[in-house]
């Protein structure tokens, strides 16, 4: 990570997944000043600042009239207050589905430093557990604690992405190949996954025609690459037996 941030000139943020709160990563980003958004198991000890009447601290400038108080995250996001909606226009299975859940923000330090954090709370209709992210990155207004959750979002469609590459396009089988075999395959492989981000990218309508002729069955994933590589399959497939050029 530190050679990234090197290479980046400290620019970007880190986004990472529960299993990555652990207090020497957090420690060693913080001593580095990086800027993350980790999500939180929920075990996560951490200090939340209460004022002088016992409520929860929403803004920075707290520090006169209360004091930081020991918690378990999990058990201050289900004290936090989530105000504020959001909304999110996702395709299941085909079909296009407005998904809602609420939102909000509390400020927070980890136990022994001295920065101040924010843990957004999420909660949407379903889960039981409401999500907790926690960022260096400034939250002061809903748009700000939506960026946050913008940003997990974007995470997990990279895993989906990651996950496709390994499994989709089988570049899992290395272990039986020659070296000059495996960067064959992680070339091609590579190639394949840039062919079906420009199709989703730029070219929107076509992916909607490919994904109808590949007629996914309703168990099939609900991940929009996993489905263009099913249509892109039987499309060929056709093709071939029909002895027609793909075009």
């Amino acid at each position: 990570m530190r050679q990234v941030f090197q290479c980046s000139a400290g620019r970007g943020v880190l986004v990472v997944d529960r299993g990555g709160d652990a207090i020497t990563l957090l420690c060693d980003w913080l001593d580095h000043k990086y800027r993350f958004v980790v999500r939180l198991r929920g075990d996560r000890d951490l200090l939340a600042f209460y004022n002088s009447v016992g409520g929860l601290a929403d803004t920075v400038e707290f520090q006169q009239d209360g004091q930081w108080v020991p918690i378990a995250a999990r058990d201050l996001a289900e004290r936090t207050a989530t105000s504020y909606r959001w909304g999110r226009v996702v395709k299941c299975k085909g079909r296009v589905v407005l998904r809602i859940g609420q939102i909000g923000w509390v400020r927070v330090r980890l136990p022994g430093r001295s920065e101040v954090l924010t843990m957004v709370v999420s909660r949407q209709a379903g889960c039981e557990t409401p999500m907790m992210l926690l960022t260096t990155l400034t939250v002061g207004t809903v748009a700000d604690a939506k960026r946050v959750l913008r940003y997990y979002i974007r995470r997990w469609e990279c895993e989906e992405g990651i996950r496709l590459l390994k499994s989709g396009v089988n570049l899992e089988r290395i272990r039986t190949f020659h070296w000059t075999a495996i960067c064959r395959l992680v070339l091609l492989s590579v190639l394949v996954m840039l062919y079906l981000t420009w199709l989703v990218e730029r070219k929107p309508t076509l992916t909607e025609r490919i994904i109808a002729f590949g007629q996914p069955l309703p168990e099939e994933p609900d991940f929009l690459l996993y489905r263009l590589l099913s249509g892109l399959t039987e499309a060929i497939d056709a093709c071939f037996y029909l002895r027609r050029d793909l075009l």
